[in-house]
C-alpha cells in the first residue's frame, strides 16, 4: 500500500485541492488581515466582504474582520469630527445579519454620541438603550450622555410647541 504524499517534516499533504472554497476563504481572510495590519481598512473591508460570501457555516472570522474595519473607519471619521460618517458607518454595520453577537456596549455608545451630535435623538436613545442592555456597567459613563439627550429632547419639544 502506497503512503500519501507528505510535507517536509512528515505531515501528510491535504487531499483538498488548493482551490477549495474553504482554502479560498482562509486565504482571503489572511489577505484582509494583512491589509488591516497595514492600516488600509477600506481594502481590508472589501476583502472581508468577499470572504463572507465564501464563509463556512459557523465561521465568524470575516464578520469579525468587518466589525474591526468598520470600527477603525468610524474612529478615523470621529478624529476628523465627521459624526455623520460615524453614524452612517455604524448604523450600516448594526443592520447586517449575524453581526449583533459581535457588538459591544461601546459600539452603541459611540453611535449614541454621534447621533446626538447629529441631532438624531431617536437613534441616540435607542443606541443608549442597547449599550446599557449589553453592558450595564456603562451606566455611570453614559449618565452624562443621557442627561444631554434629555436636555436636547426638551429643547426640541419646546421648539415644537406653538403658543
Amino acid at each position: 500500500m502506497q503512503r500519501p504524499p507528505q510535507r517536509p517534516g512528515g505531515r501528510p499533504l491535504s487531499s483538498k485541492p488548493l482551490s477549495s472554497p474553504y482554502q479560498r476563504y482562509h486565504r482571503l481572510c489572511l489577505d484582509a488581515k494583512n491589509f488591516f495590519d497595514a492600516k488600509d481598512y477600506d481594502t481590508a473591508l472589501r476583502i472581508y466582504e468577499k470572504a463572507l460570501t465564501e464563509a463556512p457555516a459557523g465561521d465568524a472570522t470575516a464578520l469579525k474582520g468587518i466589525c474591526r474595519c468598520t470600527r477603525k473607519q468610524a474612529r478615523k471619521a470621529l478624529k476628523k469630527g465627521n459624526t455623520l460618517e460615524v453614524q452612517k458607518l455604524l448604523e450600516a454595520l448594526f443592520k447586517r445579519p449575524r453581526i449583533a453577537p459581535l457588538l459591544g456596549g461601546k459600539d452603541y455608545q459611540v453611535l449614541a454620541e454621534a447621533a446626538l451630535e447629529n441631532g438624531d435623538l431617536v437613534c441616540c436613545a435607542e443606541a443608549l438603550r442597547q449599550a446599557l442592555a449589553i453592558k450595564p456597567e456603562l451606566a455611570e459613563e453614559l449618565h452624562n450622555l443621557q442627561k444631554r439627550l434629555r436636555t436636547e429632547q426638551l429643547h426640541q419639544d419646546m421648539r415644537d410647541m406653538r403658543f
